[in-house]
């Protein structure tokens, strides 16, 4: 059995850790014996793949170390490896990558490229720890035996900043075992305490400045009298969530869920899913919208390119909240162009996990000589 250790900081449910979800739950399990290892304790437990994996015979070790004792995670991690002997080592993260750099041992080294770190850690860090991370990051990945971006135009763009790196890609998967088109949209409305006549709007991710949440809220507040339309809000609750939530006070048609554990269900019963990021590795809500039937508004990222053949997207300058409302409009006036099998098709041709899972097994393949 060819032993792979998955490296990730939490398996607290984010894109990155449903990604890992994704490729371990359609490992070959004749050929791959996957083992987790955490590096720190889980803030929600509820909101973890824990449960999920262990019911899959899959063993996790948690490390529950401090965020910063990197030292003390080296010791750990290589007694851990020692223990288990892995052929192949597989970081998801930033930390991840780091420690797995440090590692001893013969074992190869996998790291999946979540995002554009150069832009990214600086607008989430700030721009000196966003500098100062970046380039630790980058000599990390220098380290590694495969560098796989979450999707090809990813893997363009960090190509072109680091042309000393090959970086191949695999592009995100969708679980289409749970994200479907509902059966019955109504039903599901009046069980979630939303509105059966209106057009519903969602938009679902991480409160930081990179999503630019505010872009949307502009918009819902020059549309805050048109009743026909309503608009949900999916993420976790902090500042930025709570001065959206404030910028919306005097509208009625907005609804802030905080963090769900049935997101699935969100999507299922709304119409349209907004994306308003300024930046995206690859974002995988927009991947399940369609995977749930509906028509996706975005920013104009090269990363998007390939939903132009979806006919389920239409695209908008990013913070523009000007484009983003007459898109909006549009979509109102020509429903009936969208056709929501063509976006189930889209995904399941090209984005489903299990196609994600069997491409990177045939990267650990190369790499092993299986």
């Amino acid at each position: 059995m060819i032993k792979i250790v998955y490296l990730v900081s939490t398996l607290q449910k984010t894109g990155p850790t449903n990604i890992l979800a994704g490729i371990v739950s359609h490992l070959d399990r004749k050929i791959y014996e996957p083992y987790v290892i955490t590096l720190s304790e889980e803030k929600d437990p509820a909101n973890s793949w824990i449960t999920e994996l262990v019911a899959q015979n899959v063993p996790i070790i948690t490390l529950n170390l401090p965020r910063y004792r990197l030292g003390l995670l080296k010791r750990r991690i290589r007694q851990e490896i020692s223990k288990i002997h892995p052929d192949l080592v597989h970081a998801q993260c930033f930390r991840s990558a780091l420690l797995s750099a440090c590692l001893l041992g013969n074992c190869k080294r996998v790291a999946t490229v979540h995002c554009d770190f150069q832009e990214d850690f600086v607008m989430a860090y700030g721009k000196l720890m966003g500098k100062v991370m970046a380039w630790l990051y980058a000599k990390a990945l220098k380290k590694m035996d495969c560098r796989i971006c979450c999707s090809r135009m990813l893997a363009v763009l960090l190509e072109k900043k680091f042309p000393n790196m090959h970086f191949a890609y695999v592009d995100n998967g969708v679980d289409t075992n749970k994200f479907y088109p509902a059966s019955d949209k109504q039903v599901l409305r009046k069980k979630l305490g939303l509105p059966e006549d209106k057009t519903i709007f969602i938009w679902a991710g991480a409160f930081i400045d990179r999503k630019a949440p505010f872009t949307l809220v502009r918009v819902i507040n020059k549309l805050k009298e048109q009743s026909n339309l309503y608009f949900i809000f999916c993420g976790q609750t902090n500042a930025l969530q709570e001065k959206c939530r404030e910028a919306c006070k005097e509208c009625k048609n907005v609804l802030f869920t905080g963090h769900v554990s049935n997101l699935c269900d969100y999507m299922q019963a709304s119409d349209c899913c907004i994306s308003t990021s300024l930046s995206e590795g690859f974002h995988l809500t927009v991947y399940e919208a369609l995977a749930c039937g509906m028509p996706v508004i975005l920013t104009k990222l090269d990363v998007y390119r390939e939903l132009e053949k979806s006919h389920c997207a239409l695209f908008f300058a990013p913070a523009n909240a000007e484009e983003l409302q007459q898109q909006i409009s549009y979509l109102l006036q020509h429903v009936g162009d969208f056709s929501a099998s063509a976006g189930v098709e889209f995904i399941r041709q090209g984005f489903s996990a299990l196609i994600m899972s069997k491409k990177y097994q045939a990267y650990y393949k190369e790499l092993l000589t299986i």
